[in-house]
Parts: C-alpha cells; structure tokens; sequence
C-alpha cells in the first residue's frame, strides 16, 4: 500500500493550521467564535444568530490587532500558527481561565 496518500492527508492537515498575514483574522476569528459558541453557549446565543455573524464581528477586530501589532512590531506567522493551533486544542475549562494563555500566543508578536 502506497504512503502517498497518508502524507498528503498529514500535509493537508498541517497547512490548514498555518497562519498566514493573508488570514490571520480570519483563522483567528473562526477559533474565538467556535471556542466561543462550544464553551459559552449562553453568552454566544445572547449574541449571535449564526457562526458567520461572529466571525464577521471577530474578524475586524482581529484586523485590528494585526494592524496594530504590525504599526511598530513584526508578526512571526509560524508562532502565530502554534498560537492557533494551541487555541484550537484548548479546553473549554482553559479557554475560560483568565490566567490561561498558551506561551505560543504571547510570543508572536516580535518587537525589536
């Protein structure tokens, strides 16, 4: 049996994870509103009707943060990606934790 289709599948997989200055919104977005809908259920429904409603409403402010970040410091994407990745894993108990925040997340923003 060949292996080929087994590492295409794992690539896939890994590049859906990849952060990028094109998506970062978007990516980061999609994971607040999902941890967001799946953790928070209530606060979510108070709010939105659908997960598009969301992201729209989280990808503008996440605009800003890249924005923003960029205006005197540099993004370094491949932590942004660990970053995203480590968000999505997160459990509801650690994505309700104020004191939580992977290491990953605070480190992608690069100020020299």
């Amino acid at each position: 049996m060949s292996r080929t289709p087994l590492a295409l599948a794992s690539l896939s997989l890994l590049m859906l994870g990849c952060v990028t200055e094109d998506n970062f919104s978007e990516k980061f977005a999609s994971v607040t509103c999902r941890k967001m809908r799946r953790c928070e259920p209530d606060d979510y429904d108070d709010f939105y009707d659908e997960l598009g409603d969301c992201v729209d409403d989280a990808e503008a402010l996440w605009d800003l943060v890249q924005d923003g970040s960029e205006l005197f410091c540099d993004i370094d994407y491949q932590l942004a990606s660990r970053c995203y990745r480590a968000l999505k894993l997160a459990t509801c108990s650690d994505y309700e934790d104020d004191d939580w925040s992977p290491e990953s997340c605070e480190d992608y923003v690069v100020c020299d």
